[in-house]
C-alpha cells in the first residue's frame, strides 16, 4: 500500500492499469538507482547496441549529484571529496573525447558520401581502381595496425 503523503504523485493513466509515477518528485540519484533497478530486470543486450554516450552522461551526474552532496558535508574526509572531485574531471573528459569521436565520425560519413559522389561522376575504370587500391589499404592497415597507411 502507498503512504497517504505520496498518493498525491499516482494517477491513473486512462490506457493502462498500472498507475503514473510523479517523476519529478524524485532527485536524479535516485531516478537512476531507479533506472539501475529497472534495467537488472530487462533482458541482456548486445554491446552494439549500448549507448556509450547515454551511459556516459548517466555516470557523469550521478558523480556530479554524489559530489554536490559530498562537498557540502564537511564530516565527509577530505581525500573523499577530492576522489570524487577527481572522477568528475575524468568523467568529463571521457565525455569531451567522445564528442570529439562522433564529431569525426559524422564528418568522415560526410566525405565518404561526398566520395562516392565524386566517384559516380568518373570514368568506370578510374572508379573501379580507386575502390580496389582503397579496400587493399584498408586491409593492409587492419592486418598491421602500427604501420604507416601512406607505405
Amino acid at each position: 500500500m502507498f503512504d497517504s503523503s505520496e498518493k498525491p504523485s499516482l494517477d491513473q493513466d486512462s490506457r493502462s492499469s498500472v498507475p503514473r509515477f510523479n517523476w519529478e518528485a524524485l532527485s536524479i540519484p535516485d531516478i537512476i538507482e531507479l533506472y539501475d533497478q529497472i534495467r537488472q530486470h530487462l533482458p541482456p543486450v548486445a554491446l552494439k547496441d549500448m549507448d556509450i554516450e547515454e551511459e556516459m552522461l548517466l555516470q557523469f551526474h550521478t558523480l556530479r549529484a554524489l559530489q554536490t552532496e559530498l562537498l557540502n558535508d564537511d564530516e565527509q574526509p577530505l581525500n573523499q571529496r577530492v576522489a570524487l572531485a577527481n572522477a568528475v574531471t575524468s568523467n568529463l573528459g571521457k565525455l569531451g573525447d567522445l564528442q570529439q569521436s562522433i564529431y569525426t565520425s559524422e564528418r568522415f560519413k560526410l566525405i565518404e558520401t561526398l566520395l562516392i559522389r565524386m566517384l559516380s561522376a568518373m570514368p568506370a575504370d578510374v572508379s573501379a581502381q580507386f575502390l580496389a587500391d582503397y579496400e587493399a589499404l584498408l586491409t593492409k592497415k587492419r592486418a598491421k595496425p602500427v604501420e604507416n597507411a601512406a607505405n
